[in-house]
């Protein structure tokens, strides 16, 4: 999903009109739903089963607040340097989350509670 995502923001440094525009966020979509519940449900899985509600909430506030924080940041980089840096970036980030999920040990992502 990460790798599907880092190839849309990369190209939307081409896009040239509304049709190339919506092709790339509809790939970007498509990325972030590949990638989305696999991450919910490994999440899940390594909950501590008395602290469920408080371990999702403390994700859901860290992941809006890293959104906002992002926003800014990614509003001084396209100030400073324009959309197509913001762009790169945006793929550079992404691609590094898909190597990190990749290097990962085998047993990282695996159910701890299936044998």
């Amino acid at each position: 999903g990460y790798l599907i995502m880092a190839i849309g923001y990369v190209l939307l440094i081409r896009v040239g009109g509304m049709m190339s525009l919506l092709l790339c966020q509809i790939l970007i979509g498509f990325g972030e739903a590949v990638y989305s519940p696999s991450f919910d449900a490994l999440y899940s899985l390594n909950l501590d089963t008395t602290k469920r509600a408080s371990q999702w909430g403390a994700w859901e506030s860290m992941n809006y607040f890293a959104t906002g924080i992002g926003a800014v940041i990614g509003g001084l980089i396209v100030k400073s340097f324009g959309f197509d840096a913001l762009f790169i970036c945006m793929a550079v980030l992404t691609a590094t989350s898909a190597v990190y999920v990749l290097a990962l040990p085998k047993d990282a992502l695996q159910n701890p509670f299936h044998s």
